[in-house]
C-alpha cells in the first residue's frame, strides 16, 4: 500500500460512518483492500506524515484523479443566506469565462430545488406537467452508457443561453427524497466529475447525504449574510466544521454586503472570530423579479453591475488555475480580498 497521511486515514474512518468501502476507495483513488485495512486498524501512517502534508496530499490526489476538475459546494448557518442565488450566478459566470468553453454542470440536490427557477428556465409546474422526459436526480441511471454524450444530451438540461452550462434539476416533489440514498448522490457526482470541468452542487439538508457530499467537495463556499443571527450561526457551526475537517477548504463569502465591513468585524468580535472574506457580494435588488419579467439572469442581462463583477471575482478564487483573459486584471469590487488568516479565535 502506498503511503497515506494521518489526516487521510482519519477522513476515511469518518466517511465509513456513511459510505461503503468502494465509494471511499473511489474518492481517494485507492484500493478497496486499502480502505478495509485502514478500517480494521491494520495500517498505521508513517510518523513523518505531517498535518500539512495530509491536507495537501488529499487535494492533490482528488485534483489529479479528475484531471483538475473541481467540485464546489456551499454551506451556510441556516436557510435564506443566498446559497442558491450565488451558486447559480457562479455556474453561469464560470461557464462564460472558462478557458476553451469546457462544459460545466450544476447539480440541484436541495430539498426544495430552485436552481432552474433561479436561472429563469422552468419551475415545478413545467417539470410536473411536461410529457417529455425531463432529467432529474431521481432519473439518473445506475449504469451509464459508454459515451459522454449521454450525460450531455440526455441526463442534463443545457442552458438556453449558455451552451456549455448544464443543469441537473432536483426532485419534482419532496416526497421523492424518500427513495434517494447518499450513495446515489455520490454516483451522480462521480459520473459528472468524469466529463465536466466544474461540478457545482446545491447541497441537501439530510445529515447523512450532506456529510457524504461534503466529504468529497474540493472547495466549500461558506455563505453568510451581514447580520447578527448569521454570524452567530457560524460560531455555532465551528465544532462541526472542524470535526469534519472542512475549514481547510472553506471559501468565506459575505452575501448582501452593505458596504461597511467595520460593522461586520464588530459582530465577529462578539464571538472572538476573524474571517478573511474572499468575496463581498452586494445585494442586487429585485434580482428574482427581474428574472421573472425578463426571463434572463442578471449575469447575462446586467454584466456591468457590481453583483456580477464580484461573482466574476469569485470565479477566480474558486478556480485559480484557469487562465482567464479580461480587459484588465480582475480584483474584488470592494478591494477586500483576504486570505483565511484565522477562521475562529
Amino acid at each position: 500500500m502506498s503511503r497515506i497521511s494521518k489526516d487521510t486515514v482519519e477522513r476515511i474512518k469518518q466517511m465509513a460512518q456513511v459510505l461503503d468501502e468502494e465509494s471511499i476507495a473511489n474518492s481517494f483513488n485507492i484500493s478497496v483492500d486499502a480502505v478495509r485495512d485502514i478500517l480494521l486498524g491494520k495500517y498505521e501512517p508513517e510518523e513523518d506524515d505531517s498535518e500539512s502534508q495530509g491536507i495537501n496530499k488529499i487535494q492533490v490526489v482528488e485534483r489529479t484523479r479528475f484531471v483538475r476538475n473541481k467540485t464546489v459546494a456551499a454551506i451556510s448557518p441556516g436557510g435564506g443566506q443566498g446559497k442558491t442565488t450565488i451558486l447559480t450566478a457562479l455556474a453561469m459566470q464560470s461557464a462564460l469565462t472558462i478557458p476553451s468553453q469546457n462544459p460545466i454542470v450544476i447539480l440541484d440536490f436541495a430539498d426544495i430545488p430552485k436552481v432552474c427557477t433561479y436561472m429563469g428556465i422552468m419551475g415545478i409546474s413545467a417539470l410536473a406537467e411536461c410529457e417529455d422526459f425531463i432529467p432529474t436526480i431521481t432519473r439518473w441511471p445506475v449504469k451509464l452508457k459508454t459515451t459522454d454524450g449521454q450525460i450531455y444530451e440526455e441526463l442534463t438540461l443545457r442552458h438556453p443561453d449558455i451552451d456549455n452550462l448544464h443543469i441537473l434539476p432536483g426532485v419534482v416533489f419532496t416526497s421523492e427524497w424518500l427513495q434517494i440514498t447518499a450513495d446515489q448522490l455520490l454516483k451522480i457526482i462521480e459520473d459528472c466529475q468524469r466529463v465536466f470541468a466544474l461540478v457545482i452542487i446545491d447541497m441537501p439538508s439530510d445529515r447523512k447525504m450532506f456529510e457524504a457530499v461534503l466529504s468529497i467537495a474540493d472547495a466549500v463556499l461558506m455563505v453568510i449574510k451581514d447580520d447578527y443571527p448569521s454570524i452567530e450561526g457560524v460560531a455555532q457551526m465551528h465544532p462541526y466544521l472542524e470535526h469534519h475537517k472542512v475549514t481547510e477548504k472553506l471559501i468565506p463569502v459575505l452575501n448582501r454586503y452593505n458596504g461597511n465591513i467595520e460593522d461586520t468585524k464588530k459582530m465577529l468580535n462578539v464571538f472572538d472570530m476573524e474571517i478573511g472574506f474572499e468575496a463581498l457580494i452586494p445585494e442586487l435588488k429585485d434580482i428574482h423579479e427581474h428574472m421573472m419579467i425578463s426571463n434572463r439572469h442578471p449575469v447575462i442581462s446586467m454584466p456591468d453591475t457590481d453583483f456580477v463583477k464580484e461573482i466574476s471575482h469569485l470565479v477566480r478564487i474558486v478556480c485559480p488555475d484557469w487562465v482567464i483573459t479580461t480587459k484588465k486584471e480582475e480584483t474584488s469590487v470592494f478591494n477586500f480580498k483576504g486570505m483565511l488568516k484565522t477562521l475562529f479565535g
